[in-house]
């Protein structure tokens, strides 16, 4: 099991694909197991409700914590059972936040809540989070609400005009703080203990438990069930865990770009943008967060299997897009052009032939003992299938290159000034004159070979 962890929500700057105006939004850096993972995009106007259910998730937490420590203490058989009732009542309301985190998060990554106007959208699971706290709602579905609460179901809950009609009624005692609100101050509970809450706890909060269980009026409910289970993934270090943004993805989105539309033009930036990446999960985290949005059902074991051919060499950049596009993507209105600028007077620098060279590079590190095969059949027959014929030569010296251990994307470069040398030496060689060597070039020769 992986622990997740949510950092502050950013506030930043993103361009409207629809638009091409620009709107605040929010990000949330995500870490797993301490290292940073990716970003999880909120709405602007949700920021204030997000950071409300991770403080009821900490202070929960913090309460079950407290009572688990006074069931250990307790000595009367009766008194440990009376706190073991409001240790469960309390885990049972802590894992009710920790799923609508979840579902929240789910919401959230795969683009589903309602985003017709940018700056008004509307996320169903936190709405639904904050009608249910606000009004002591997790024991019970929709349609047992009453017909006199009903309207709790209608109005926006996260809208400030709003905030009195579903708190106007609450009971809120003055004679100490209070824990129902976040602190404005993050440092008083982000962390994971709420300032003050074991005092108050000690103080006031224990005693007026014990006594409401003992005195249970119109407002007691007991929230944990002895038979209930929890569902099999509720919370977001669970398998599988949720498809986070990477920080490509999160530029290529933020830079006004839309994933119905180019698909294909999102997976060509993050294995084009720098720093390339070096492991083949990165590229499945953005392979599986595309699949996330745009599909409802994916095969993601066969999307896998032929973006591990892609990175391997073994399938071609142009033949997995085919592969990708007719078969798991299915876009009605998706385009597979990308956004690569080819150098006009270097035939060999492209994408497609990076990714070749690239892969059987990455084949040959699986076995770094292994002697290099300048002949590689699966090399040779990749090539075949992006270049033509004639450049044989060329491409025999940039795998020499790249076997002595050279940056392929930098070979890729020089190899155009290396064909024009070769070539003209040819010709030098059937008049019977001397060879150029590389200093006697000038780089503007032959620019049109």
């Amino acid at each position: 099991m992986d622990l997740v962890t949510f950092l502050p929500p950013e506030e930043t700057v993103v361009i409207d694909s629809r638009t091409g105006e620009t709107f605040q939004t929010c990000r949330i850096k995500v870490l797993v197991d301490k290292r940073p993972k990716g970003y999880l995009p909120l709405p602007m106007r949700y920021r204030a409700l997000w950071l409300e259910l991770s403080y009821f998730i900490v202070m929960y937490a913090n309460m079950w914590r407290l009572w688990k420590e006074e069931e250990k203490k307790a000595k009367r058989r009766s008194r440990k059972e009376d706190i073991a009732i409001l240790r469960q009542n309390t885990g049972t309301i802590l894992a009710q936040h920790k799923i609508s985190r979840l579902l929240t998060v789910l919401e959230l990554l795969s683009s589903s809540y309602d985003a017709v106007i940018s700056g008004q959208e509307r996320v169903h699971t936190l709405d639904e989070w904050k009608i249910r706290n606000s009004r002591d709602w997790f024991n019970i579905t929709c349609q047992q609400v009453t017909p006199k609460d009903a309207n709790f179901l209608q109005v926006d809950p996260i809208r400030p005009e709003n905030r009195a009609i579903f708190e106007g009624d609450w009971r809120i005692a003055n004679n100490g703080p209070c824990f129902l609100f976040p602190p404005n101050d993050l440092a008083k509970w982000f962390d994971g203990k709420v300032d003050g809450l074991q005092e108050a706890f000690q103080k006031t909060l224990k005693a007026e438990a014990l006594k409401a269980l003992k005195r249970q009026d119109r407002y007691f409910q007991t929230q944990y069930h002895q038979h209930a289970r929890l569902p099999e993934r509720w919370h977001e270090g669970q398998q599988p865990r949720p498809y986070f943004w990477s920080i490509k993805h999160w530029q290529w989105v933020a830079n006004g770009n839309n994933l119905w539309l180019r698909p294909i033009d999102f997976l060509f930036y993050v294995l084009n943008e720098k720093p390339l990446y070096t492991v083949f999960e990165q590229f499945t985290q953005d392979l599986d967060a595309l699949l996330n949005i745009v599909t409802e059902d994916p095969d993601r074991e066969d999307v896998y299997n032929i973006a591990n051919q892609l990175w391997f060499g073994e399938m071609t950049w142009r033949e997995f897009v085919d592969t990708l596009m007719s078969i798991h993507l299915r876009l009605k209105n998706a385009v597979s052009t990308t956004s690569e600028i080819k150098d006009p007077t270097n035939v060999f620098d492209t994408f497609e032939a990076r990714l070749v060279l690239e892969g059987y590079v990455r084949r040959q590190e699986l076995n770094p003992g292994r002697a290099w095969d300048l002949n590689d059949d699966v090399l040779w027959a990749a090539l075949g299938r992006v270049t033509v014929k004639k450049y044989k030569s060329a491409w025999s010296w940039v795998i020499s290159e790249v076997s002595i251990g050279k940056n392929v994307a930098q070979v890729l470069k020089e190899v155009g000034p290396w064909r024009k040398l070769d070539k003209r030496n040819a010709e030098r060689k059937q008049r019977h004159l001397a060879p150029i060597h590389d200093a006697d070039v000038d780089v503007d020769v032959d620019s049109g070979s």
